[in-house]
C-alpha cells in the first residue's frame, strides 16, 4: 500500500464524508452555512450564528467540527466482481483491498498473455517446420486438402510440436504465393518476437514488485492524461 501515491484519492474520500457531515450539521442548524472554495486544495468557509464562537480556540474548532475523529461512516461497495456485498469503517482498508484485487487482476493478465502468445509461437514454429522439411516444394502435388493435412500432421508429430488442428488449418489456408523467402525471414523474426515476450511475460509473472511497478506506471500514465 505504501507503494502507491493514493494520497490524492483519500482526500477526495474524506472530502466527500465531511462535506456529508456539514450537510448535516447544516440542517441541524449546528452551523449556519457553508461555502465550498476549493480548487488545487480544499477550502470550506463555515458560517457560525453570532457570538457562536466565543472563546474558541483551535482545539474547540477542530473537536467541534469532529476532524479528529475516527471517521465511523461505514462504506458499503459490491465486492469485486460484483459476487458479494462488504462493508469498510475505514476509507483506506477499502482502497489496500481494491489494489490487491487489481494486482491479481494484473497477474492474471499476464498469465493470458502468455498462454494466448505460447500458442501463438507453436503456429509460428509450425510454419518454420514446414519450410524446413520442404513442403513448399510439395505445393501442387497434394490430391485434396486431407493428403496436405496427413502431410503436416507426420511432419509436426515428427517434432513434436503438439499443434493444434486450428494451426494446421491456418497454415494450410496460406496462398501459395506466401511460401517464399521473405516469408520465411518474418516467420524467423516472429519467432524471435516471440520468445522475447514469453521471456518478460515469465519474468514479471515471478516477481511481485514488476507487476506492482507496471499498476504504478499505469496509474500515473491515467493522472497524467487528466
Amino acid at each position: 500500500r505504501d507503494s502507491y501515491k493514493f494520497h490524492t484519492l483519500l482526500c477526495k474520500i474524506f472530502f466527500f464524508l465531511f462535506k456529508k457531515k456539514l450537510i448535516e450539521m447544516e440542517d441541524s442548524e449546528q452551523i449556519e452555512e457553508f461555502t465550498e472554495h476549493s480548487t488545487d486544495n480544499i477550502c470550506i468557509e463555515i458560517r457560525m450564528k453570532r457570538g457562536a464562537l466565543k472563546d474558541w480556540d483551535e482545539n474547540r474548532a477542530l473537536d467541534f467540527l469532529k476532524l479528529r475523529q475516527k471517521v465511523t461512516q461505514r462504506i458499503v461497495v459490491v465486492g469485486w466482481g460484483g459476487k458479494t456485498i462488504q462493508t469498510y469503517n475505514d476509507p483506506r482498508d477499502l482502497i489496500s483491498d481494491f489494489v490487491q484485487f487489481r494486482l491479481n487482476v494484473y497477474e492474471d493478465r499476464y498469465k493470458l498473455l502468455l498462454e494466448k502468445t505460447s500458442d501463438e509461437l507453436l503456429y509460428w514454429k509450425l510454419l518454420e517446420l514446414l519450410f524446413k522439411n520442404g513442403f513448399v516444394n510439395k505445393l501442387g502435388t497434394f490430391a485434396n486438402k486431407d493428403a496436405m493435412y496427413t502431410e503436416i500432421k507426420k511432419m509436426e508429430d515428427g517434432e513434436k510440436l503438439q499443434c493444434s488442428d486450428d494451426h494446421i488449418n491456418k497454415a494450410m489456408g496460406l496462398p501459395t504465393y506466401r511460401w517464399n523467402k521473405e516469408f520465411l525471414k518474418e516467420i524467423t523474426q516472429k519467432i524471435k518476437d516471440i520468445n522475447s515476450d514469453i521471456k518478460e511475460y515469465n519474468s514479471i509473472l515471478k516477481s511481485k514488485q514488476k507487476v506492482k511497478d507496471i499498476y504504478q506506471s499505469e496509474l500515473l500514465a491515467v493522472k497524467s492524461t487528466k
